[in-house]
């Protein structure tokens, strides 16, 4: 194999690693907005709940635990405002 083949694997496999790295991030920063968001439910404060969950539907539209945690946080954050 030639010396660029062989790099042009190696760049290749680099960058795999790097899209695996940054799904599993992705999915750690996701659980973690989670429980900050269920957390600030279970403080009762509602903004927070309701800012966090939008951050989270932002970026991952169909998250069925944002939604609840969304929907709980308005009915409460609305008569704040």
């Amino acid at each position: 194999m030639s010396r660029e083949g062989r790099a042009g694997h190696a760049v290749h496999a680099f960058l795999e690693l790097i899209q695996v790295f940054v799904i599993v991030m992705s999915s750690a920063l996701l659980k973690g907005k989670l429980k900050a968001a269920r957390d600030a439910l279970n403080k009762k404060d509602f903004q927070s709940a309701h800012d966090t969950s939008l951050q989270i539907l932002e970026y991952e539209p169909d998250n069925y635990n944002a939604y609840v945690y969304w929907c709980a946080a308005i009915p409460r954050f609305d008569h704040l405002q």
